[in-house]
């Protein structure tokens, strides 16, 4: 008889053919048969892949340290209460409780509690205090926290120095901070609006900050140096006062330079005793030149006067420049003589 056999659908095990298949082929059929029931595995091919109603898991499962993978939902049985992080309970996710709040038991054994009463376990315990109307967001959109005392009414916020810097990663900052010490508390109040010109910022006593110009009782007797001061300052009117004095000041519009004034007193033997800006030479009896330190841009306008003691005694001058003069005393009977004098040089000076 020939060996005549079919395969099963499932695992394609060899079927002898009752009445066709004779002994020997019979035997070897039934031995492969036997080969393959034994080696399978439920995998495609070998055999009937089980369906979930056909398991009856009663014991943990492992998956020999593979991956879960293409998992819809995760389904647990909720705990009546937290499993205790201990034992083989570690490093493992669960349900528990009433609502079914989601825990952590992590491999240290610490008890981690995800949620709670359908929120983010979240305890703001790094803001006390921090409850409705009160509150803290966050926009995305503009980057910005905003603190809240109430409903869109913002909050004063207490802290040290305040670093301000781009955002832009790893940049540098720019740090306010008040000073080592404070003797009282004080606020500084902003201007409520920018300027329209370029203006200084000032305070009053209040702590008010305005956009204005300094007035004369708002500058302290010497607080601005000549080193603070560049060479052209512009002074606006005609005068400058101090100490209700009057100083001088040029209306005209020199093309950029000004009107400088210079006087000096220089006594008989050609030493000065007052004034500045300028060196004086005896030349011979009743002849003094006269040196400014800084030349004027033109030649100035010079006047002398002599002071003889009641003694008639007169002053002139010669080989004026814009470097220097010579000053020339004379007495009434028109010879030379030496006595004390004043004199003012006033011209042009300046870039």
């Amino acid at each position: 008889m020939s060996n005549v056999y079919t395969n099963s659908p499932n695992m394609m095990l060899p079927i002898p053919s009752v009445g066709n298949t004779s002994g020997p082929a019979w035997a070897s059929d039934i031995n492969a048969s036997f080969g393959l029931v034994d080696s399978h595995d439920h995998s495609p091919g070998k055999g009937v892949q089980i369906q979930p109603n056909g398991l009856n898991i009663s014991s943990d499962l492992s998956i020999n340290d593979n991956n879960l993978t293409f998992v819809r939902a995760l389904r647990f049985d909720v705990q009546a209460s937290a499993i205790a992080a201990s034992g083989s309970d570690l490093a493992e996710l669960f349900s528990a409780g009433t609502n079914g709040d989601l825990y952590y038991n992590d491999g240290a054994g610490n008890q981690i509690r995800l949620t709670a009463s359908g929120a983010i376990n979240f305890t703001p315990t790094t803001i006390p205090g921090l409850s409705a109307p009160a509150s803290l967001t966050y926009s995305s959109t503009s980057k910005t926290f905003t603190f809240d005392s109430n409903t869109s009414v913002t909050a004063d916020i207490s802290v040290s120095s305040v670093n301000l810097s781009p955002m832009t990663a790893s940049s540098n900052a720019v740090t306010i901070a008040p000073p080592s010490t404070v003797a009282s508390a004080f606020t500084l109040t902003l201007p409520s609006a920018t300027p329209g010109a370029l203006l200084p910022l000032v305070s009053d006593t209040s702590g008010n900050l305005s956009f204005q110009l300094l007035s004369g009782d708002q500058i302290n007797s010497g607080s601005i140096t000549g080193a603070q001061i560049a060479n052209n300052v512009v002074l606006n009117g005609t005068s400058v006062t101090a100490g209700n004095k009057q100083i001088v000041v040029s209306q005209a519009n020199l093309s950029g330079s000004g009107l400088a004034i210079m006087r000096g007193v220089v006594s008989a033997d050609g030493s000065i005793a007052s004034g500045e800006g300028f060196t004086v030479t005896y030349v011979s009896t009743g002849v003094y030149a006269i040196s400014y330190t800084e030349a004027f841009l033109d030649l100035p306008a010079v006047v002398a006067t002599s002071s003889g003691g009641g003694t008639p005694y007169w002053a002139t001058y010669a080989s004026s420049t814009a470097s220097g003069v010579t000053i020339y005393i004379n007495r009434f009977d028109n010879t030379a003589h030496d006595t004390e004098f004043a004199f003012i040089a006033s011209g042009k000076r300046g870039s």
